[in-house]
């Protein structure tokens, strides 16, 4: 029985070749040996795509001058200062966020130094009452 590397080293000539003509010890190994009969089969897929594609006929003369022509011409080169600023455009919603995340860290700092809170109106306005009234 023949090892995978002596049936892979020989894949390109044993495509060529039909089931029935493959070696006695190459059939009994392929048997046995999915990963071999995988690659073999590939082997003879690949060969029959090259087959096909040579046996396709030329394109007419011209045809690749027509096609080059069909597509659209290229866009003009843009400004050296376009050029210079685009990179800084992607740059904007990573500034964005972090000045958001500066003006909530610098909104928390403030409300915890501020002080006192001042008391509801109302409640001022109860006390101011109740005093007047002794």
């Amino acid at each position: 029985m023949e090892r995978c590397e002596e049936i892979r080293g020989r894949v390109a000539d044993l495509a060529g070749l039909q089931a029935e003509g493959l070696p006695p010890a190459v059939r009994q190994h392929l048997a046995g040996c999915p990963a071999c009969a995988r690659v073999l089969a590939a082997a003879r897929v690949a060969r029959g795509l090259l087959a096909a594609a040579a046996a396709a006929p030329e394109p007419p003369a011209g045809f690749a001058a027509r096609v080059l022509g069909a597509l659209p011409a290229a866009p003009a080169p843009r400004g050296a200062e376009e050029e210079l600023w685009r990179p800084a455009w992607g740059l904007l919603p990573a500034f964005a966020a972090a000045a958001a995340a500066l003006l909530f860290v610098f909104q928390m700092q403030v409300a915890d130094f501020a002080g006192p809170a001042w008391p509801d109106a109302d409640v001022m306005l109860a006390s101011v009452m109740e005093e007047n009234g002794r």
